[in-house]
């Protein structure tokens, strides 16, 4: 998966500044340099490459916020230069291909990407990431509020879910019969379950949205989810499942670390809010 290396870029900036050890900042560096040599023409990078060559293994291509937000966060935090070019590039790209036609198809590792034609497979995921990408650009665009607005909404009215009684035949987004701790948010089309990651991803929507306008009521919907973070999360061991339903009892290997990761950060940023 070809965006995975901006995470292994943003530890090691996490690395460079807890240890100021110079070999991690200019691994990170080096990691954006590497996006920014196999861009393509158009502005694109694929979703998936062999590993060996980073040849891509099909046409499709990847909705690129992450390597965009690494790019603008050496800028604005390390005063890095050079990447000016390859951002612009990679942001026309992404409102001509994906943007402005809520393209957000889902680009999961075990789902096949080039196989769904467009709007088959949709998920709040890449939406929730072009909509940080907005929001966290170096000049915030009050123009892309809007579009935000509307992706969160979007996300909404898709994936989320404030009852708690789930019915197979009366849900078209019901992969799976059961009861679930409410809110919740499903993940994607292909896998229509609800997930503790993607009702933390909503939340953030929604507090990006406060965070840029004050509006209540998005925090009050951030809020709500992620207090079902909290009812899911076990007392005693601070375990997370990834999947929500209340019926299920979940082993160690049924947690996804990444979302555990992704959950507790969200929980950190709620607490953020209400403590300052």
């Amino acid at each position: 998966m070809f965006l995975e290396a901006t995470y292994a870029a943003n530890a090691l900036l996490d690395l460079y500044d807890l240890t100021k050890e110079q070999k991690y900042f200019d691994h990170a560096v080096g990691i954006a340099k590497t996006y920014q040599k196999l861009q393509a023409q158009d502005g694109s990078w694929p979703v998936k490459v062999i590993l060996e060559t980073a040849e891509p293994v099909n046409n499709a291509r990847c909705l690129p916020a992450d390597i965009l937000m690494l790019a603008n966060h050496l800028k604005v935090k390390y005063g890095v230069d050079g990447f000016e070019d390859m951002v612009e590039k990679g942001d026309k790209w992404m409102w001509d291909n994906t943007i402005s036609e809520f393209k957000f198809d889902g680009q999961f590792e075990d789902v096949p990407i080039e196989d769904k034609v467009p709007y088959q497979n949709l998920t709040h995921c890449t939406a929730g990431d072009c909509m940080e990408y907005l929001m966290t650009k170096p000049v915030f665009e009050k123009s892309d509020l809007k579009t935000c607005i509307e992706i969160a909404r979007w996300a909404e009215d898709q994936f989320t879910r404030w009852h708690s009684k789930v019915e197979k035949d009366a849900d078209a987004l019901s992969a799976t019969e059961g009861v679930f701790s409410s809110p919740f948010v499903f993940e994607q089309y292909s896998w229509k379950n609800p997930v503790d990651a993607s009702i933390a991803k909503v939340a953030n929507n929604f507090m990006h949205i406060y965070h840029k306008t004050g509006d209540l009521l998005a925090l009050a919907k951030a809020k709500a989810l992620v207090d079902t973070l909290i009812k899911i999360q076990d007392p005693e061991t601070g375990t997370m499942p990834t999947i929500p339903d209340s019926d299920t009892k979940y082993s160690p290997d049924d947690i996804w670390a990444n979302c555990v990761y992704y959950s507790i950060g969200t929980l950190m940023r709620m607490a953020d809010i209400y403590e300052n």
